[in-house]
């Protein structure tokens, strides 16, 4: 895998920056595969190197993946209130957050924190404006996760047709995709 080979090499030149940006994709995809221990252990890793710091405005970016992967691996583990709350705490520290920029990243995983916890019209509204940033900026792959989200969330909501008018957007954004036009990636 080539998320392990750059942690390995990271590590072998003890390039603190790139060890951490490894860490936090190499632990989002642990999580999101179900590896709950390994991408805690990686997350462990980051910590004790760079210590165990909240977010902060003027934190470097890769600290701050790092901490998106420690609230993802939260919400997987179920412990939904320290996701949301560390995903607040990103926005809040977020260079953009005096002018009110949405980062989508962070706006899908609010919107799942809140679904989660029941919040339903917050959720909604998280991922609207996640949605509407992530069209405007091009960023198909988060474009259509939040997509799936938002569809998810209506579907809990027994609003299936909606739901399914976001499964087709999420879709059309995926095909579209694999047609030439990926947009700027971001995970």
């Amino acid at each position: 895998m080539h998320l392990e080979q750059a942690l390995s090499l990271a590590r072998e030149v003890g390039a603190h920056e790139f060890l951490n940006t490894a860490i936090a994709f190499l632990a989002v995809t642990l999580t999101a595969q179900g590896e709950l221990t390994q991408a805690e252990t990686l997350l462990h890793e980051s910590s004790v190197l760079t210590g165990y710091a909240r977010p902060h405005k003027g934190q470097n970016g890769s600290r701050r993946l790092v901490l998106c992967a420690q609230a993802e691996l939260l919400l997987a583990q179920g412990e939904v209130s320290d996701a949301l709350a560390l995903a607040e705490e990103l926005i809040a520290t977020s260079p953009y957050a005096d002018e009110g920029g949405v980062i989508p990243r962070l706006w899908l995983l609010r919107g799942r924190a809140l679904a989660a916890r029941q919040q339903a019209a917050e959720a909604e509204q998280s991922l609207r404006d996640g949605i509407e940033t992530a069209q405007r900026q091009t960023l198909r792959p988060l474009l259509w996760r939040l997509q799936v989200e938002l569809g998810r969330l209506f579907y809990a909501q027994r609003q299936t047709e909606l739901g399914q008018i976001y499964f087709d957007a999420a879709r059309a954004v995926v095909n579209s995709t694999g047609r030439g036009s990926a947009g700027r990636f971001v995970g």
